[in-house]
């Protein structure tokens, strides 16, 4: 984020010296394409950063689903995803964790979103699918860097509960 922002004001400090002889409005114009252009590699990198979280966030669940005893099912309903499905086995078995498991559903759902729908926030997958609408922006997904820094305090703070329940 840092490496873009720096980018951008390099570059808007480039458009306003090299048109500086041009009209205002040309020049308003061209700062506010590049300015656009960076929104939207600030996006980017947001939703690349949702699906490394979610991706670290299923192979912590499955470590610590494999700790539970060897009957532990999970539900069956298979239109769950698995980390959920993971979340509900390991809270029927370790109790009441710190972060209730839709919100873990929701950005599962979101990270779907990116890899699969082309960041699209609705769509058909053995029914229909949609992002929370906190992520929802006219139809396009809108995981924000605010979204992406709640997100990681809460999926650190289940991932140390589970470790710290499954422990004891």
């Amino acid at each position: 984020m840092r490496g873009i922002q720096q980018s951008e004001h390099e570059m808007v400090r480039y458009l306003r010296k090299v048109l500086a002889q041009e009209d205002k409005e040309i020049i308003a114009s061209e700062v506010s394409r590049a300015q656009f252009y960076y929104e939207d590699l600030r996006r980017a990198a947001n939703h690349m950063a949702l699906v490394s979280l979610v991706t670290r966030l299923e192979h912590w669940t499955r470590k610590f689903v494999k700790q539970l005893p060897p009957n532990t099912e999970l539900t069956a309903n298979k239109r769950k995803p698995y980390i959920v499905r993971a979340m509900e086995a390991l809270n029927t078995h370790l109790g009441r964790p710190p972060v209730d498991v839709q919100f873990f559903e929701d950005l599962v759902t979101a990270r779907n979103a990116v890899v699969h729908h082309d960041s699209t926030t609705e769509w058909d997958f053995n029914g229909r699918r949609s992002v929370a609408a906190r992520y929802n922006d006219c139809g396009d997904l809108n995981f924000t860097n605010d979204h992406l820094t709640e997100a990681t305090k809460k999926v650190t703070a289940q991932v140390k509960w589970y470790d710290e329940q499954l422990r004891q």
